[in-house]
């Protein structure tokens, strides 16, 4: 039972963690900002404040736990010295509002490279009621860090695939001509909890299970670290499902050969520093790239000649119960063709009961959706769509 009390332990250790409170705050204030913009592009909100951090809480979870299975496994140890230089740059990265920089792909490479100062120059602190804490790290650890940071841009790969298109917000922008046009954000900041090792604890051992031992074997005591992974991507040129899933597989390719050369610095331990080195460098140029590959393209959502594009559905809405999708046109509104927001509104007024679309999807193919509308409704139908040059009182319709 000694270890699953040291297990319980660990799990404790996140509660006491600055990051653990500070993250949830940082994902509170993402969503509060988020709101505060919709309510000023639409005069509504289109998801509830706390929709960040609902939607990305379990996501984050699950990959904390199969980097922790792959760390252990791994034998990985860390130090508290680590630890704490890791939240510290992470206090600093949430200092700067850049949310895509509360990442370990920004956070852990700037720790490598201090490990680098401290080994000429070891720095020893001693705090009250603590102890003493020396700044001095091992060739070990250095490998051990570069591998855990591979495992985190990995993870991070998967959480944007998987979940960083999920509600993302549309929002207005000028274009480069200055036209109105639409756009679709995510700002998307994930709790990731990873269990690592401590030296001088206990950790039953398994005979049978791959470890990788660097150093002098011992006993271990686990720990439940806080990592914040953030990511924030604007799309103007198209879908945003398609294009931040892209994103996704390619921080993927970028944490697998991060991975690999991290794996090469257990032979030549300089291959650690080129691995935080493509990690940071690697990650932020593929940022701009996508960025330049978005500006470049036309953008996707303007004003169509024939008909309105949806820009945003709002849920729980009649047009989520009628199933219509960003992107798609809406051609005629019963019988009635529809170029603009006021002609979609004049057109929803004939008939305060009932409400009956003609839709284009992405494909060209039209599809008819229908619904019944009640009393307070009728001007409440939940799309959002492109402003026109004149302003409305309600961007809602």
């Amino acid at each position: 039972m000694d270890w699953l009390i040291t297990l319980l332990q660990g799990i404790g250790y996140v509660f006491l963690h600055p990051l653990f409170y500070i993250g949830f705050f940082t994902m509170l204030l993402i969503g509060v900002a988020r709101v505060k913009r919709e309510r000023s592009d639409f005069h509504t909100k289109v998801y509830d404040f706390l929709d960040e951090t609902v939607i990305s809480l379990l996501p984050g979870i699950i990959t904390g736990l199969v980097i922790s299975i792959v760390a252990i496994g791994l034998g990985i140890v860390v130090s508290i010295e680590l630890l704490i230089a890791i939240t510290v740059i992470y206090l600093l990265a949430i200092a700067t509002t850049q949310v895509r920089w509360i990442s370990p792909f920004f956070v852990i490479p700037i720790a490598v490279f201090g490990m680098l100062l401290f080994a000429f120059k070891p720095w020893t602190i001693s705090v009250p009621l603590f102890g003493n804490f020396s700044f001095e790290f091992s060739e070990s650890l250095l490998v051990y860090t570069v591998i855990i940071m591979a495992l985190l841009l990995i993870g991070e790969g998967v959480l944007v695939r998987t979940n960083g298109h999920k509600n993302t917000s549309p929002k207005y922008l000028k274009s480069k001509r200055g036209m109105l046009v639409g756009a679709h954000e995510s700002k998307r900041l994930w709790f990731v909890p990873v269990f690592l090792l401590l030296p001088n604890g206990l950790l039953p051992s398994v005979d049978f299970w791959p470890v990788l031992t660097i150093g002098e074997q011992g006993t271990y005591s686990i720990i439940l670290v806080p990592f914040l992974v953030g990511f924030h991507q604007l799309i103007k040129s198209s879908m945003p499902v398609p294009f931040i899933q892209k994103t996704g597989n390619r921080i993927i390719l970028l944490g697998v050969f991060v991975g690999l050369v991290s794996v090469g610095a257990y032979f030549y331990t300089y291959l650690a520093f080129v691995a935080a080195s493509l990690a940071l460098a690697g990650k932020e140029i593929l940022w701009i790239r996508m960025r330049q590959q978005d500006e470049r393209k036309t953008e996707h959502f303007t004003p169509q000649t024939s008909g309105v594009m949806i820009l945003g559905i709002i849920p729980r809405s009649p047009a989520a119960k009628m199933q219509l999708r960003v992107g798609e046109v809406i051609v005629k509104v019963n019988g009635q063709r529809v170029n603009d927001q006021l002609q979609f509104y004049d057109a929803l007024q004939k008939n305060s009961a009932f409400c009956k679309l003609e839709v284009k999807d992405e494909d060209g193919e039209i599809r008819f959706a229908q619904t019944a509308l009640y009393d307070g409704e009728h001007h409440q139908l939940g799309v959002l769509l492109l402003k026109a040059e004149y302003e409305l009182q309600n961007s809602v319709v």
